[in-house]
């Protein structure tokens, strides 16, 4: 009796066991796909929220100015920039335009550089801070007579984008 119930119970073991390893190789691996940069910039349009100066800045006399973006004309404020694949992009004017003569769209060139570390934006190079599904930064060194800083010093610009 004793070794009917063992026999019994090593048929049942292997029954068990061919059953869940089946089962196992049924079940694909799920396998999480890799999110490239280019994938990140080109998803939606990005729209500038922030812009930061170091150092600060006094702009025609007035006080020093780390935050840059009140004195960003509110026209550029609500303009979009998408990065298209292929390396152009569109940047949209927004529901205002500085100038109504501005066509409502531009076009830009647009590269990684430096194994994806730098942003080349027409032609001009920016650091890469951040580059996320919602958040762009980029930095920017400027000379100072550029931006209405000192003549020689060289300013960063730190400016923030959010998916839109």
């Amino acid at each position: 009796m004793k070794k009917n119930i063992l026999i019994l119970s090593a048929i049942a073991f292997f029954i068990v066991s061919s059953c869940k390893k089946k089962m196992d190789e049924q079940i694909p691996e799920t396998k999480t796909p890799v999110v490239t940069k280019t994938d990140l910039i080109s998803a939606k349009a990005w729209k500038l929220t922030a812009v930061t100066v170091s150092p600060g800045i006094f702009l025609q006399g007035g006080p020093l100015i780390t935050d840059f973006y009140p004195y960003i004309e509110n026209c550029k404020k609500d303009d979009n920039q998408r990065f298209n694949l292929g390396g152009k992009g569109i940047i949209d004017e927004g529901a205002s335009k500085c100038n109504p003569e501005d066509p409502q769209t531009e076009e830009f060139s647009w590269a990684f550089a430096n194994n994806e570390t730098k942003l080349i934006l027409d032609e001009d190079t920016s650091t890469i801070v951040q580059l996320d599904s919602n958040t762009l930064k980029l930095s920017t060194a400027v000379e100072g007579s550029e931006v209405g800083g000192e003549h020689g010093r060289i300013y960063t610009f730190l400016r923030t984008f959010k998916n839109n």
